[in-house]
């Protein structure tokens, strides 16, 4: 991750992923998917390698739909909150 992104929280689902990321306002949600979604790819498919011979979403690993919330009505706590208590729900 960028020096300037925190990971605060990550919960790997069968279908989904929840990740709680802090970083400056200057960073837009859109890119910070977009370079989460292509680095991962990378790594995975560089660890394994026969992952790229199966259809996906096209040629890509990741889908293109993304959902994006910020803290600021609710809290920090309760965000992480929700991704541990949705986590052990799987």
């Amino acid at each position: 991750m960028p020096n300037d992104w925190k990971l605060i929280e990550l919960t790997i689902m069968e279908d989904h992923i929840h990740i709680f990321v802090s970083c400056h306002p200057k960073n837009s949600p859109m890119e910070i998917v977009k370079k989460l979604k292509g680095i991962s790819s990378r790594l995975i498919f560089k660890k394994y390698p026969e992952f790229k011979k199966q259809e996906y979403w096209g040629k890509h690993l990741w889908s293109k739909g993304y959902y994006v919330g910020t803290a600021d009505v609710v809290t920090s706590e309760a965000i992480q909150k929700y991704i541990l208590v949705n986590s052990s729900n799987q």
